[in-house]
């Protein structure tokens, strides 16, 4: 039998429909595949021109449990995780992957060999094939609470609430590392012209409907480790359809459960309904409390606290700001220009400035990690101004 890997590219998705998101999710979840093997049973093959695994898969005979294997791509998550596991530094691994696969293989096995521990293997594979995609190597804790389940659990919490699904607006991200559901509410809206009288679209000069602002939601998990199950607040800005978080708000779920013995993961029907009637709850909980009126309300006069901050050196101010969040100089430079073009010169018109380029940027973690930051991008920028 021949052990090639899984030809498989893992969807990237950027504000796609919900059917598309769906149907992506859908994928992912008849293709999983997720073991609890003994760290020293994985190795890397590095015979090939990039390095790939040789993931074990318990197996039950007449001879008791044994491991089948089959051959893998390795993802960029998995990387980090063997690299962690194993402690090779992270740079020098990733040379290695790409230069010196043999190299990775000898150096990854030595070390693999000697680990007793448990891990959670999460893996793509079809069981017809010999083949497969390794996306993560977890601790035999990890509580698997995948995205699909995420979104319908989330969607339903939502619904629970006599929202009206028709009235929202629903979209969202999908890379190999995280999910992100944004879910906008129109219904629940203020005017506020005073606080965007400056304001106007970078990209397009509008300055229409900049007096509104809608209350919405977004909804993370991550499959492979990235992170908690999120429900964060998001405030989007009607004239430009920027958003920004408020991750110190947000209602958290982290994916830790029992320590999993040896063998194929298999969740029983009442471990699945307590996870997501958990997730459904705390999306009634972040519905309540931060799809009201009383919430956006709150925000918008922090927002127009900061609209009341100008910014006499916008270039310094910047500088200050881009150096303590780690932004690039390629993204301060996309903000110093979101923020001229914007035309609102207050800590407010910077995080409008940080939020548009989040928005225009295609790399999902990147676009979601640069919206987060928005927030914090305009106390820096009060604090320095003032």
């Amino acid at each position: 039998m021949t052990t090639t890997p899984l030809d498989y590219e893992h969807p990237i998705l950027r504000n796609a429909a919900l059917g598309d998101l769906r149907s992506a999710l859908s994928d992912l979840h008849t293709l999983r595949d997720d073991s609890i093997v003994p760290a020293r049973s994985l190795a890397l093959d590095g015979s090939a021109s990039r390095a790939l695994a040789t993931v074990p898969y318990p197996t039950l005979d007449d001879d008791g449990v044994g491991f089948g294997r089959f051959v893998a791509g390795i993802g960029p998550a998995a990387h980090e995780h063997l690299a962690d596991r194993t402690r090779i530094p992270l740079a020098y691994w990733r040379r290695m992957a790409a230069e010196a696969p043999g190299l990775l293989a000898e150096n990854a096995n030595h070390w693999l060999a000697l680990d007793d521990r448990l891990v959670m293997v999460r893996a793509l594979r079809r069981p017809s094939e010999a083949g497969g995609y390794l996306r993560a190597v977890l601790s035999n804790r990890y509580a698997v609470i995948d995205s699909l389940d995420v979104m319908m659990a989330a969607l339903d919490g939502v619904r629970s609430t006599g929202l009206d699904p028709g009235g929202l607006l629903v979209d969202g991200d999908l890379s190999e590392r995280n999910f992100r559901l944004r879910v906008t509410a129109p219904q629940i809206g203020m005017e506020v012209p005073e606080l965007l009288s400056r304001y106007r679209d970078p990209a397009t000069g509008r300055d229409d409907d900049r007096g509104l602002v809608w209350a919405g939601l977004a909804i993370g998990n991550s499959e492979v480790g990235g992170g908690a199950f999120t429900v964060t607040p998001r405030i989007v800005v009607r004239v430009c359809s920027n958003g920004m978080t408020r991750p110190f708000d947000a209602l958290r779920s982290v994916h830790v459960g029992g320590r999993m013995e040896e063998g194929p993961v298999v969740w029983s029907a009442d471990t699945q309904r307590i996870a997501l009637d958990l997730v459904s709850a705390k999306t009634r909980d972040a519905v309540a409390a931060f799809l009201s009126p009383g919430y956006l309300a709150s925000v918008v006069a922090e927002w127009s606290e900061a609209a009341g901050v100008r910014l006499t050196s916008p270039a310094d101010t910047l500088a200050s700001v881009s150096k303590a969040l780690s932004y690039t100089d390629a993204q301060q430079d996309a903000i110093m220009a979101a923020f001229v073009s914007g035309g609102d010169v207050s800590a407010f018109g910077v995080a409008q400035a940080v939020t548009f380029v989040a928005g225009q940027l295609l790399d999902p973690d990147l676009s979601a990690s640069m919206e987060d930051s928005a927030h914090e991008a305009m106390r820096l920028a009060a604090a320095h101004a003032r």
